[in-house]
């Protein structure tokens, strides 16, 4: 199974290409599609978080492939306003040229829209956001030209080996470790997008108002591990008089979800994986510090070592995989930071 781990300059690709990951994946976010839609993400992603100039991802590809190391153009928004296709497909098309080597798509139609010879020995990467939760799914974007789909982590165990199962040419690729969430990436409104500053609400007068949830306050132990966006974000609550649309009292902070459940780890399931021949292993998280991208690489790349250098029983790997997450993270398993918790379900007879 191959590693892959997330990158947003050249260092953060030299260091991780030096520990032998696969594959890295980036966004790209031009100055020509910044000018023109500032606040729609070409990548559902922030611009920081994001290469800028064709300069740095050149650098980055070229870090990239003197390591052996493939990289992937993540152009995943869940859909884009019909005068925003060409402009998406130019960024493709640019990165393409620089010598990336695949991309990440989640919107049908871009993917339809693409000219397939530029897409020939190119990794066609559909996205979680997609929502591949079946074979009859992973069967639909095939034909539009995918050569690989990355199954949202809301799916089990049995799940994803059923649908493996019906098509194993594909190529398929699993969360893998950091950025958890309960819910499903492509149905999600709060889904890898900041809150942005202040909810402003125009009324008909065309004065603006505070709507019922203003700036998100960022609390320090999330913004150091990298979280900033969503339904992680603290908001400011306050009440709205439904008369004249003037708060009412003072402002209270509170969150979506309290600052538990930030890690999200799933390596008790490579021994599932590869089984059911899961291609690649994904490494999240784009924001997260370079140390905290090490740290991930190594844990996943010694998990998966043991299981290509040794013969070993599920029950045996799993002890080992949380001794070595216990002294990596200095933390216990905990089912509820558990990507896959359906693997310690007893396997029916």
């Amino acid at each position: 199974m191959r590693i892959k781990a997330p990158v947003i300059n050249s260092e953060e690709t030299r260091r991780l290409c030096e520990l032998g990951v696969d594959e890295v994946f980036c966004g790209f976010e031009p100055s020509y599609w910044r000018r023109k839609f500032k606040y729609f993400s070409v990548s559902q992603r922030p611009s920081f978080s994001s290469f800028t100039r064709a300069s740095d991802l050149q650098e980055t590809i070229n870090v990239a492939h003197r390591h052996g190391t493939k990289v992937h153009v993540a152009v995943n928004a869940f859909f884009y306003l019909k005068e925003q296709y060409d402009l998406a497909e130019r960024i493709i098309k640019n990165a393409l040229e620089m010598g990336a080597d695949g991309l990440i798509v989640a919107d049908a139609v871009l993917l339809l829209k693409l000219n397939k010879t530029l897409l020939k020995n190119t990794d066609v990467i559909v996205g979680c956001d997609a929502v591949v939760l079946n074979s009859a799914a992973v069967r639909f974007y095939k034909n539009l030209g995918a050569t690989r789909i990355v199954l949202p982590r809301s799916m089990t165990i049995a799940e994803m080996r059923e649908t493996i199962f019906h098509d194993p040419s594909m190529e398929y690729e699993a969360f893998i470790i950091n950025d958890l969430c309960f819910f499903e990436d492509g149905l999600c409104a709060f889904c890898k997008e900041g809150s942005g500053g202040a909810g402003l609400k125009r009324n008909a007068g065309g004065h603006e108002k505070m709507d019922l949830f203003s700036g998100p306050i960022i609390a320090p132990s999330i913004l150091m591990r990298g979280y900033l966006g969503g339904c992680r974000d603290r908001f400011q609550q306050q009440e709205i008089s439904c008369k004249d649309d003037q708060g009412s009292g003072p402002a209270r902070p509170f969150y979506f979800w309290d600052k538990k459940h930030i890690q999200g780890c799933g390596a008790c399931a490579l021994h599932d994986f590869m089984k059911m021949g899961m291609t690649s292993l994904k490494i999240l998280d784009r924001k997260l510090p370079i140390e905290e991208k090490v740290r991930a690489v190594r844990f996943i790349k010694k998990c998966s070592e043991w299981l290509r250098r040794c013969s070993m029983d599920k029950r045996t790997y799993v002890a080992r995989c949380k001794a070595l997450f216990k002294k990596t993270f200095g933390a216990q398993c905990d089912l509820y930071d558990c990507y896959y918790p359906s693997v310690f379900l007893k396997e029916k007879k």
